[in-house]
């Protein structure tokens, strides 16, 4: 139990949740394991990887959503293009620069 607690660690290079969840479960069907107190921990530190499991697919749910947003606003908000100039403007335009 101790090598899952070590891989559970955040952050750390060696972090390795999945294999940590594995160490977990084989010791919780070792039958040998008979201290109720090490066995709840076990327990609660699964809920607790089950718990972050989830929270990282929310978490790549919101991003795929914003993502897909992002794109949507950039491909409506495509910038007008200027309208030519008015015949009257170009009159005085014409005027003033032959004085």
């Amino acid at each position: 139990m101790v090598s899952a607690l070590t891989l559970m660690v955040p952050d750390a290079p060696f972090a390795d949740f999945a294999r940590a969840k594995v160490l977990l479960n084989e010791y919780l069907h070792d039958a040998d394991k008979e201290k109720p107190e090490d066995r709840s921990l076990a327990s609660l530190m699964l809920m607790l990887l089950d718990d972050v499991a989830r929270l990282e697919e929310q978490l790549e749910q919101l991003k795929a959503i914003e993502k897909d947003i992002t794109e949507t606003e950039q491909s409506v908000n495509v910038p007008t293009p200027t309208p030519p100039p008015a015949p009257e403007d170009e009159r005085e335009e014409n005027d003033t620069s032959s004085r």
